[in-house]
């Protein structure tokens, strides 16, 4: 709460206000009575009555342009929880990676195993007028409690290494191209294990797209689709 000190002008108006309250340097309280001649706002008057100086202090938020605020939506199981968010939510993507999303949310009422591969969503607009962009699309790997146990930190993945592995090897050699033999690599590796093989012979990365789409990315790289300028993102 605010608090404000009594105007020296109205000591001026008046004549009428005594003296301690003009010179005191201390704070004064909103609802504090401090002398004020009979017949104006409050205080104590020349009759020795006093009454009460009533004040209304409205406090209210300066409402940004809605057009320049960006804005982030979390859906867990295809419920929106962003209201729930608490901290930063942190994205992080690397060529032949996992892509993986942490967030932070106050728990209401699930256990941390009613969590666990729950599929998470993670989108963002550049401001309340356009429509969401996908970031992240996974599943919750390790919920797990901080000092505060009202909160959980959610650690989600994509599902990069089940796509590999779930596949036959005909789907791989058809996705993912490259070489294998048996007198080379493991006869009896798993999926997972022959896919790497396959993709240590080309120069291409194998990861999730934002929607949990496969694919194949070159090491040469593609063409541009998207150049960035500092002074149109400088905030």
């Amino acid at each position: 709460m605010s608090y404000c000190k009594p105007q020296n002008y109205l000591a001026k108006q008046y004549g009428l206000m005594h003296r301690e309250a003009l010179e005191s340097s201390h704070d004064v309280r909103p609802d504090d009575v401090w002398p004020a001649p009979f017949g104006t706002a409050g205080g104590e008057s020349i009759t020795g009555e006093t009454v009460s100086l009533p004040l209304v202090v409205t406090v209210a938020h300066t409402q940004p342009d809605a057009v320049t605020i960006w804005d982030i939506r979390v859906l867990l199981t295809d419920q929106d929880i962003t209201d729930h968010l608490t901290g930063q939510v942190v994205i992080e993507a690397e060529e032949s990676a996992a892509r993986i999303a942490t967030v932070k949310l106050l728990l209401t009422g699930q256990r941390l195993s009613d969590l666990t591969g729950k599929p998470l969503v993670v989108e963002m607009r550049p401001n309340v007028l356009a429509s969401w962009q996908r970031r992240f699309t996974g599943i919750v790997d390790t919920p797990e409690f901080g000092r505060d146990r009202d909160f959980v930190t959610l650690h989600a993945r994509d599902q990069r290494s089940e796509s590999l592995a779930l596949a036959s090897r005909a789907e791989l050699e058809a996705l993912l191209g490259g070489y294998w033999s048996q007198h080379v690599f493991a006869r009896y590796a798993d999926s997972l294990q022959y896919a790497n093989d396959r993709l240590s012979t080309i120069p291409a990365a194998y990861d999730l797209d934002v929607y949990g789409n496969p694919r194949l990315t070159p090491w040469a790289g593609l063409a541009s689709s998207l150049t960035l300028h500092a002074e149109r993102y400088r905030r």
